[in-house]
């Protein structure tokens, strides 16, 4: 993994606990994102992926407990507040939300939008900010002349997207938070934003962390995966290692749940409810009640270890021999 001193974003025994919640929504993640990184990170709804995305942007609700320590660069992020926090939230490190037309003002020109942003972080005139503005629509392939003065509802969803991207790397960040930018865009729409992401990360040395409940689209971005469950981390490796030999059963069953264009059915693995998960309360694996590798010593908590070129939090991996009694290769989707 990358150490803390090439890291431009550093997390640490990360928790989130929302108020009501049964179980925290993030329990002791720790990683970090290397300078002109991407880190890819994985996972179904409810994995905690957003949530950390949105910790490190101090963006949680009110009541949302947060444990741990997030760092950028040399930045402590956790417990950061008010003009501090607007100072760094959008300079140094930035988001490109999932649903670009929702997180768009819809009453105000795009151009309008992104000068605001430029000027809330960058010293200079509105003139100054709004060639910065026209320089980063250029960036990510649209026409100034035409998007600048148009409101959100006349551009299409893939051009929507394009201007967060623009808006995001306007002030020059250090790290951008990518949470499912491509998941509401059709297949070549999604394949361009990839591209244009990846391009604009090595021209700039950007680091990245892309979010995405499908590994497929992760690798086509990213250097590293790290695949969360239930707020856990089950395995982190580099992206060839993640795609062609995951040791965690959750990696692969995540990768068997990709379409494959002439391929067999889809595979699937029992859904459990939260409360009937094995009866989990923090010292066993807590993907044991889906996992078709499960045995005894499964009620211990594994902890992560390096299984050939991956860490995997997991006594069972896929990478040794399945124990005695185990389940075996989950059902194929009738």
């Amino acid at each position: 993994m990358t150490s803390a001193e090439q890291a431009a974003l550093e997390i640490r025994d990360l928790g989130i606990r929302f108020a009501g919640s049964p179980e925290p929504a993030v329990r002791n993640v720790s990683f970090t994102v290397g300078r002109g990184e991407v880190l890819g990170v994985a996972g179904e709804s409810g994995s905690g992926k957003s949530s950390i995305a949105l910790a490190a942007l101090g963006l949680l609700p009110p009541d949302a407990e947060v444990t741990g320590s997030i760092r950028l660069g040399d930045q402590e992020l956790v417990g950061l507040r008010g003009r501090r926090l607007r100072a760094i939230r959008g300079r140094r490190i930035a988001m490109i939300f999932q649903e670009s037309v929702s997180a768009l003002h819809p009453m105000r020109r795009v151009g309008d939008q992104i000068v605001r942003v430029i000027r809330a972080h960058l010293p200079g005139s509105r003139a100054e900010a709004g060639a910065r503005a026209v320089a980063a629509l250029h960036d990510v392939r649209l026409d100034p002349d035409r998007v600048m003065g148009s409101y959100p509802h006349q551009l299409s969803g893939g051009m929507c997207q394009r201007v967060m991207i623009a808006m995001a790397l306007s002030c020059e960040a250090d790290v951008v938070l990518a949470d499912e930018p491509t998941t509401a865009l059709d297949v070549s729409l999604q394949k361009d934003i990839l591209v244009l992401l990846r391009e604009l990360v090595a021209s700039r040395g950007l680091s990245a962390v892309f979010i995405s409940h499908d590994l497929g689209v992760l690798g086509d971005v990213s250097d590293r995966v790290m695949v969360l469950y239930r707020g856990e981390v089950k395995e982190v490796g580099a992206v060839d290692a993640m795609l062609s030999r995951p040791q965690h059963p959750y990696s692969q069953a995540l990768l068997d749940c990709v379409p494959r264009l002439g391929g067999d059915r889809l595979r699937t693995f029992p859904e459990i409810a939260a409360d009937q998960a094995g009866g989990w309360t923090g010292g066993g694996c807590n993907y044991a009640a889906r996992c078709p590798r499960a045995a005894d010593d499964c009620r211990e908590h594994p902890d992560l270890r390096v299984v050939q070129e991956s860490l995997v939090r997991c006594r069972h991996p896929l990478g040794e021999a399945a124990p005695a009694g185990s389940a075996g290769r989950t059902e194929v989707l009738r």
